[in-house]
């Protein structure tokens, strides 16, 4: 079955509730060490490339574009530099996840910021590009990874705004922890890259220290402790 990318829009669909919620903010479950471990293994059993060999284009690159937020498109700036800097380390990133290729889109926002579209656009901000490249290359395979488990994301995110909307707590805690899941096996599959690419995996590290953690009415990403913590077994594992 074809895996579709996560729209832009549908990445912000959270926030669409947040309102509902902000008095009583929902955090994903925390995720226990063994439990990383067991979803670093489900990804580590797998060649790699056999996870994106179903990933392709949802639609063309013109369309996608025109399709951008009215955000994004107000910020985007052009950088050919720039632009051709973040495509060869795509193409870097390619090499060991292969699937389709994606065209870099640059926004002017001091916050590190990374966002694929479609599976054809990759949006990154100047806050980022203030990054090396071996920080970059482990932020944009977390980014691609995404892809490989859209369908999953979009059922869960499905299930947490119909948790919302019957006020469920527990269902709409159940389902972040879900996409929190979702989120190390992306940070898993960042390590996997840098590890076969033989990088450092703490340019990758520093990326995410820079990255406020998240606050807020909803926030399923987990703390910066447990995904370094998948980085770690990610890496011991494939050495």
């Amino acid at each position: 079955m074809k895996k579709k990318s996560i729209p832009l829009l549908l990445l912000m669909a959270l926030s669409l509730f947040s309102h509902l919620i902000r008095a009583n903010p929902i955090r994903p479950e925390r995720i226990e060490e063994a439990r990383i471990r067991t979803l670093v293994d489900q990804i580590q059993k797998k060649e790699i490339k056999t996870l994106f060999r179903s990933v392709t284009a949802d639609r063309s690159v013109d369309a996608a574009e025109k399709g951008l937020p009215r955000e994004i498109v107000n910020a985007r700036v052009s950088h050919i530099e720039s632009e051709m800097r973040v495509g060869r380390i795509i193409a870097d990133v390619r090499k060991v996840t292969g699937g389709p290729d994606y065209k870099p889109i640059v926004i002017a926002t001091p916050l590190p910021f990374l966002m694929t579209d479609s599976n054809c656009l990759l949006v990154i901000s100047t806050g980022a590009l203030k990054f090396s490249d071996e920080a970059l290359i482990g932020a944009v395979a977390h980014e691609i990874a995404h892809a490989a488990f859209a369908v999953d994301s979009i059922v869960f995110k499905s299930q947490f705004n119909a948790a919302v909307r019957g006020n469920q707590e527990k269902q709409m805690k159940t389902s972040l922890t879900a996409l929190a899941e979702i989120e190390l096996k992306c940070d898993a599959i960042a390590g996997i890259v840098m590890t076969d690419l033989k990088k450092n995996v703490e340019w990758y590290v520093g990326f995410l220290d820079a990255i406020p953690e998240t606050g807020g009415a909803v926030n399923y990403h987990p703390d910066n402790q447990t995904r370094k913590k998948c980085l770690k077994l990610a890496i011991e594992r494939r050495g």
